[in-house]
């Protein structure tokens, strides 16, 4: 299976595709679950599409927007490290 030079079987196509599909719910339950948002919303929102940051946390789906620097300071914020990123 997945060799270049044999196309799949319908057999392999639906196992590969089955776990593909397992692993997406699994994703948008890990998001809904971690972002306090309904499962139907979250796929509404999902479906392989790339956001901007500013979209991201428009729809929810991030705290704040940043770069480098903000994140070092929030992780460290969060795990109570006193200190400059910098």
């Amino acid at each position: 299976m997945g060799a270049d030079y044999q196309p799949l079987t319908a057999t392999e196509r639906n196992m590969l595709q089955g776990m593909v599909n397992q692993d997406y719910d699994h994703f948008i339950d890990i998001v809904s679950t971690n972002r306090h948002l309904d499962k139907n919303y979250t796929e509404s929102i999902a479906q392989g599409k790339i956001y901007t940051g500013t979209q991201a946390k428009n729809l929810k789906l991030v705290d704040e927007t940043g770069g480098k620097t903000v994140a070092l300071d929030e992780a460290a914020k969060l795990g109570g490290i006193k200190g400059s990123s910098m």
